[in-house]
């Protein structure tokens, strides 16, 4: 009996210490993280550690940890698959999330994928127009108000170079939603939607965007595993240009202050001009 009433101590006294060297490896990691970050102003331990805990983990932005958020990120930190995660595993996976974050470099070949159209009827693979043109990647959703502020601009541009580019509207996931961040502006102008958990969802609102912001160029809809989002770093939304050779030749920042479709539409006279 006794042996028996042991083992669930024991096991709990191991769960505590897994858990125990994992918080003093995100403290000490937090703090080189900090360093590493650090540019004009100072960034406090106790701040560092707070943020680093939700860049890794938070794998669906939405502010917050789950337990399955919790247990993929301790599946994927534990390279050797020992059980446990120490400081090296951990720095090594903060190396390649931040590589994820950044997306492909220019000069990097631009990540394949193969996405379905809005009417469902066909696919588009990139690597298909490889050799042929420059291809310019529009990644957004209705849901971010400086994305639509943008969408007459970009068909303006598309127009200006349809001939000679191949156009892509990579619809992604929502950015504001109902259930999570909602703006008083969507509101407004009666763009509410619940944060989409199946493609059937997601695609439903990709079809109401590309009406109601009147583009004409292709539209594709990344799965609901954000696959596609994750390769090209694009949330909450971003511009590129890949070259005929199917390397990055444009690399625009993400969200409402690195969107620039003018900025995109001069590489683009530049690369369409060769």
């Amino acid at each position: 009996m006794d042996d028996m009433t042991s083992r669930p101590k024991g096991k709990h006294v191991l769960k505590k210490l897994i858990l125990y060297i994992i918080l003093s490896a995100f403290i000490i990691s937090s703090m080189v993280y900090a360093q590493s970050e650090r540019k004009s102003r100072p960034i406090t331990p106790a701040l560092s550690l707070s943020s680093l805990f939700l860049r890794l983990m938070d794998l669906n932005k939405d502010g917050q940890i789950s337990l399955e958020e919790n247990q993929k990120f301790f599946a994927e930190a534990d390279l050797d698959r020992n059980g446990m995660v120490d400081k090296t595993e951990i720095n090594k996976f903060i190396a390649n999330r931040r590589r994820k974050e950044e997306g492909p470099g220019i000069g990097q070949e631009a990540p394949d994928f193969t996405l379905k159209t809005l009417d469902g009827e066909k696919t588009v693979t990139l690597s298909q127009y490889k050799g042929k043109k420059p291809v310019v990647l529009v990644f957004g959703s209705y849901t971010l108000p400086t994305f639509r502020t943008q969408a007459e601009t970009l068909e303006r541009i598309y127009q200006k170079f349809k001939s000679k580019s191949e156009w892509l509207f990579v619809y992604i996931r929502e950015s504001h939603t109902s259930d999570e961040s909602q703006l008083d502006v969507n509101i407004e102008e009666n763009i509410v939607y619940k944060k989409p958990q199946t493609y059937e969802e997601r695609l439903a609102i990709a079809k109401e965007c590309y009406k109601k912001l009147g583009l004409t160029f292709t539209a594709v809809v990344d799965d609901i595993d954000n696959k596609v989002e994750e390769a090209y770093a694009a949330w909450p939304d971003r511009l590129y240009i890949v070259d005929k050779k199917g390397k990055i030749y444009y690399k625009g920042k993400k969200g409402h202050s690195g969107f620039n479709p003018e900025e995109m539409s001069r590489y683009l006279t530049r690369i369409c001009a060769t």
